[in-house]
């Protein structure tokens, strides 16, 4: 049998690309160096500590993505989670932060930052709509010079000033 494509690893974006490459009618092959793929693994990062160091990746794939993968047939249930990250800090101290909740945690270590996080949460929504539009659309490809990559090929799209500006000033909007 002759193979159109090799996918090597076979993590969420493997599996996304051999299914969508599969489907197109090539012949693909996907390779991983684990015994188990697609970020179901459990890693010892600690001693006595086991965790699935991935998984919460699989809240990032795209909807459309998970309904033309047909994956609620193949036992995926997405679970919301109740917090975003807990972050325990030394002394006993956390940060728990999650929808509601983390500018009301970060209070308990600045209230400036508390006062700031809204705006900065903001403004990374914005880039992360650019990102996500810009990742999912299927333009030709371009030569690089033709293309505004921080804006994803559109003029002032929303966020497009925080890729021309360094991060210190970038932080020092929200300071």
């Amino acid at each position: 049998m002759t193979i159109d494509i090799l996918v090597v690893g076979a993590g969420h974006d493997g599996l996304v690309c051999a299914f969508y490459l599969a489907s197109a009618g090539l012949i693909v092959k996907l390779v991983e160096r684990r015994d188990v793929g697609g970020a179901a693994v459990t890693e010892e990062s600690h001693p006595g500590f086991r965790n699935s160091v991935a998984a919460y990746t699989a809240s990032l794939l795209n909807p459309k993505v998970i309904a033309e993968m047909n994956l609620s047939v193949h036992g995926l249930t997405m679970v919301d989670r109740r917090a975003s990250n807990f972050l325990l800090q030394p002394g006993g101290r956390c940060l728990l932060t999650g929808p509601g909740r983390t500018s009301a945690e970060l209070a308990k270590f600045s209230v400036a930052d508390a006062e700031a996080h809204p705006r900065h949460s903001d403004e990374i929504d914005a880039i992360a709509d650019v990102l996500r539009d810009f990742r999912t659309s299927s333009s030709r490809p371009r030569p690089m010079g033709h293309v505004d990559y921080r804006t994803g090929g559109v003029t002032g799209a929303p966020g497009h000033n925080a890729a021309r500006t360094s991060m210190r000033d970038f932080r020092s909007r929200f300071a």
